[in-house]
């Protein structure tokens, strides 16, 4: 049966002020509302603007209630969060912003008692707080606060690094930390082979109903998740590769339009998601091991770079899969992709932006886009800053007829120039909208107008 919801907790704001590249006080939304949490948030900006900041804030300070306050074994002071166990006090430091004397406040904000289908209607509001002081250039010190209406369960978090390195070989029997991939590259996700001959095994050897039921369910996401695979009968497993077996066939293998593979020889984009996504399932099989659908139950999951190794087409389709098969998963991302971020107009969108004027980053929580806009048109808006979706040459050509046009007498010159360039427009390939260069000049005037009124 399923557990309960009231006490699991979704993450819904994100406060910082002085951390690293973000300066004055401002927040992360992942709210749809400003109270229920997003399923899904995205967030988009450059490299080196602080996307994995956020991420490791959002990670390090969930709530920890295995670590209370000294002297208070009850727990009526509350709690700490996970960052307050953190021994390094170079690390600390390392998140306050760059000056000799700084204080850096990270409050995350969480709700107990809702769900992300709009079901509850208790909210449980929990915050954990920290500020850390740095004066003469050196740590001094950190302190540490948690608040809560009631008691809520200690919140499933898993986090993946750009990195989601995978196991060459095997498993280990105790299961790695959830978060452990998000700080450090060389971390290894659970082996996707192993998991699946393992459930396999149990299923034909002890005939256990559960372990049947997720196998089936595992098989079935893949089966959903990974392009060219048509149905979960498509996956075999295998034993692993055993001496004297001859050539019977061994390991997990995966029926493609190219013939049948070894689930190791697929591309790394194949490997990459195989990895992780099998990696939350299996989280999920042991953390709620009484459930007879742990893939359906909550938990928060941040990606970094979920787009990596991704083909266009399955950028387009990950989120619907994912929601399909973890329902009740909140979702938190980064990504480069305007395909992405086309297929999240619907979602919560954030933006980073570098203020030059004020040399910190700007968290932006409502991009000012339009849900119809094409990928070209995504492309040039605020979301990624391109002055066009072509080439540097046909942009100057396509801006060059556009000033010849706006000239009122043309000499000889200008003439055979525009005709020639009235030759290579038209030889566009389709999808060029004239109309496009004048709207990105409307929407730029906007968005300077609406810039400057948020920053008075």
């Amino acid at each position: 049966m399923p557990t309960s919801f009231g006490d699991h907790l979704y993450f819904t704001r994100l406060e910082l002020e002085n951390v690293k590249s973000f300066g004055e006080p401002q927040h992360l939304d992942l709210t749809t509302d400003g109270t229920r949490p997003a399923r899904w948030t995205l967030i988009l900006g450059e490299n080196n603007v602080g996307k994995t900041t956020l991420l490791e804030c959002l990670t390090r300070m969930r709530p920890d209630l295995g670590n209370r306050y000294e002297g208070d074994p009850t727990g009526e002071r509350g709690f700490l969060p996970e960052l307050a166990a953190e021994g390094d006090n170079s690390y600390l430091d390392g998140l306050v912003r760059n000056g000799v004397d700084m204080d850096t406040r990270i409050t995350l904000s969480m709700v107990g008692g809702l769900t992300l289908d709009g079901r509850g209607g208790r909210p449980n509001p929990i915050s954990c707080d920290a500020t850390i002081q740095r004066r003469a250039g050196k740590f001094q010190a950190a302190d540490w606060n948690g608040g809560m209406k009631r008691t809520f369960n200690q919140p499933v978090v898993f986090a993946y690094g750009a990195g989601r390195h995978v196991r060459a070989t095997g498993t280990d029997e105790t299961i790695p930390d959830p978060v452990a991939s998000l700080f450090d590259p060389a971390v290894e996700l659970i082996d996707a082979e192993n998991v699946l001959q393992r459930l396999d095994y149990h299923v034909a050897k002890f005939r256990q109903r559960g372990q049947r039921m997720r196998l089936k369910a595992l098989t079935d996401m893949l089966a959903e998740i990974l392009p060219d695979v048509e149905n979960a009968s498509d996956i075999h497993i295998n034993p692993p590769a055993t001496a004297g077996l001859g050539d019977m066939p061994y390991g997990v293998r995966v029926k493609t339009t190219h013939g049948e593979v070894p689930l190791r020889q697929l591309s790394l984009g194949y490997q990459t998601v195989t990895a992780w996504t099998v990696d939350i399932a299996w989280r999920l099989f042991n953390h709620y091991d009484k459930s007879d659908r742990p893939m359906r139950e909550p938990a928060v999951v941040i990606v970094d770079e979920i787009d990596l190794h991704l083909h266009p087409r399955w950028q387009r389709e990950l989120r619907a899969k994912l929601t399909t098969h973890f329902p009740n998963v909140q979702f938190i991302a980064t990504a480069h992709s305007p395909l992405m971020a086309q297929d999240y107009l619907d979602q919560n969108l954030v933006l980073l932006q570098m203020d030059e004027t004020e040399g910190q980053v700007e968290i932006i929580n409502e991009p000012s886009v339009v849900k119809d806009w094409s990928v070209d048109q995504l492309l040039t808006s605020e979301l990624f800053g391109l002055p066009s979706a072509r080439s540097r040459e046909t942009s100057a050509a396509v801006q060059r007829r556009l000033e010849l046009l706006d000239k009122i007498n043309l000499t000889e010159e200008d003439e055979r120039e525009l005709t020639a360039l009235e030759t290579r427009v038209s030889a566009l390939a389709p999808g060029w909208n004239e109309d496009d260069e004048v709207v990105k000049r409307v929407v730029e005037r906007t968005l300077a107008v609406v810039r400057g009124d948020r920053r008075k």
